[in-house]
């Protein structure tokens, strides 16, 4: 197995130290308001979000930011950060984004400190004074696509990857939150395995003028959320 594909199992790995068990998304909303109640409407919310956010939003700006590094594009690099930003339509989704890329800006400090690994940003600089030299706030994306192209991980396996760490976090809060048997846990996360193909040719297919939230529920549910009294997670 090669060093590229190794540290894609620890990209993917739920021990991956980014914060992302911290987050629903709104599903604690929707579950304590009876919209999510059982295994078939978790089905409903979980897909239903991965169809209709992930290749609109997420997984097309990562593909923007990745052409942007590999086209030593910096300030592209950072439109598309802003920008994506900017999408998240309340207060919990933004510092979900921001403190998860910030996590694995952290984590790739630590991991990648040899001055001589090139991450061919942009000015051609070392790992570390790259690493260093980005936005003030980094969403989650374009963490992801510094590490695709500091571990030389391709498009789209970045894009699977990047759905994957969604639907994964996502269905462990479901387990505690509906709750979900694990087991119902495992096959749903199958099903959204088997979603990655038509996602990543989605996104691959949206143009500029397609970019946006087309989840209206997500947004209602976060912004619910941010009000309730007694919360196990922070969006």
């Amino acid at each position: 197995m090669n060093g590229p594909s190794r540290r894609l199992w620890l990209l993917v790995s739920p021990t991956l130290p980014v914060g992302g068990y911290s987050y629903s998304q709104g599903l604690e909303y929707a579950v304590s308001a009876g919209k999510v109640t059982d295994v078939s409407s978790a089905r409903s919310w979980i897909i239903g979000l991965a169809r209709h956010l992930l290749p609109s939003v997420d997984l097309p700006v990562l593909l923007r930011l990745s052409a942007a590094l590999r086209n030593d594009n910096q300030p592209e690099f950072a439109r598309w950060n802003s920008l994506l930003l900017a999408m998240r339509e309340t207060a919990e989704l933004r510092m979900e984004d921001a403190a998860m890329g910030a996590a694995l800006h952290r984590l790739l400090l630590k991991l990648d400190r040899n001055p001589n690994a090139e991450l061919m940003l942009p000015n051609g600089t070392n790992t570390a004074d790259h690493l260093h030299n980005l936005p003030e706030k980094l969403a989650f994306a374009a963490a992801l696509a510094i590490t695709g192209k500091l571990w030389a991980i391709d498009d789209n396996t970045l894009c699977d990857t990047c759905a994957w760490i969604w639907a994964e976090n996502q269905i462990a809060a479901a387990i505690k939150l509906v709750p979900l048997g694990h087991s119902d846990g495992q096959r749903l996360l199958l099903e959204v395995a088997d979603e990655l193909p038509a996602l990543t040719a989605a996104a691959t297919a949206c143009s500029d003028d397609e970019l946006g939230m087309t989840a209206s529920g997500l947004s209602l549910c976060s912004a619910a959320h941010e009000t309730m009294p007694a919360r196990q997670f922070r969006s």
